[in-house]
């Protein structure tokens, strides 16, 4: 069995899913200002899309062992799944590309976000830690790494434009909230 052409569909679908859902949510002026929002978004983006090229051409040249593939396929639907629900749960009047909550938003606590304040970044990272166990490249490591780095300096600004939006409310949130990983952190 070649599971390049399994990931390849997967891949694919997944990607026509998220590129038809962002065309609708995502303003054209989001990205004509470049600051630290825009930069952690090309670090998190360029990452992930290089991570998913690697395992493309890995799994091109070679099949991994059957386990691994198919725990971290499973990891990758959870993930997906998880995403969806995330996004779901916040609706489209408050999804952004921007640290800043966009006008008209509301605080949503409930769904995804009554776990943890940030579920959209924990499942890009499972997902980006999946393919790494799928193919067990080092060069994976790194995105995953610089894929973190990227999220963990834009979420305190993004909770810093919450807190000044959303006051009391969010503050309430945040405190009763775990940040990334549900009662970790």
């Amino acid at each position: 069995m070649n599971y390049f052409f399994i990931f390849l569909a997967l891949f694919t679908l997944r990607n026509t899913i998220e590129m038809t859902r962002s065309r609708k949510i995502v303003k054209e002026n989001d990205y004509l200002i470049p600051n630290i929002s825009n930069i952690t978004l090309l670090v998190f983006v360029v990452a992930y899309f290089y991570a998913n090229c690697i395992v493309i051409y890995r799994l091109s040249i070679h099949n991994p062992d059957p386990m691994l593939f198919f725990i971290g396929v499973a990891f990758i639907v959870l993930a997906y799944g998880g995403r969806l629900y995330a996004l779901h749960s916040m609706g489209e009047r408050s999804l952004s590309q921007n640290i800043a909550p966009p006008e008209g938003s509301q605080l949503v606590t409930t769904g995804a976000f009554a776990i943890v304040r940030n579920p959209l970044y924990l499942f890009y990272a499972i997902e980006i830690f999946a393919l790494l166990w799928i193919v067990q490249d080092w060069s994976l490591l790194l995105l995953g790494i610089a894929n973190l780095v990227s999220t963990f300096v834009r979420m305190p600004l993004e909770e810093r434009n919450c807190a000044e939006k959303f006051g009391q409310e969010y503050i309430e949130y945040k405190n009763r909230t775990k940040r990334l990983i549900p009662y970790v952190y």
